[in-house]
């Protein structure tokens, strides 16, 4: 397994657990999103260079 396929796979499971935790009031929303939403979206914007979101692709 590659580093980028194990940062995915936990960016979305910080991102799950901190979605289950919200929905099931164990925490509030503003420490959901410091705790987990936070981190999870750092680490799966760190797989996807920003250049890329500005490519066109050719047909």
């Amino acid at each position: 397994m590659s580093k980028t396929k194990i940062a995915i796979a936990l960016g979305n499971f910080i991102l799950l657990l901190g979605i289950l935790l919200y929905y099931t009031d164990v925490i509030e929303a503003e420490l959901t999103i410091k705790a987990f939403m936070v981190p999870a979206f750092l680490i799966l914007g760190s797989q996807l260079p920003i250049s890329d979101l500005f490519k066109k692709k050719e047909a």
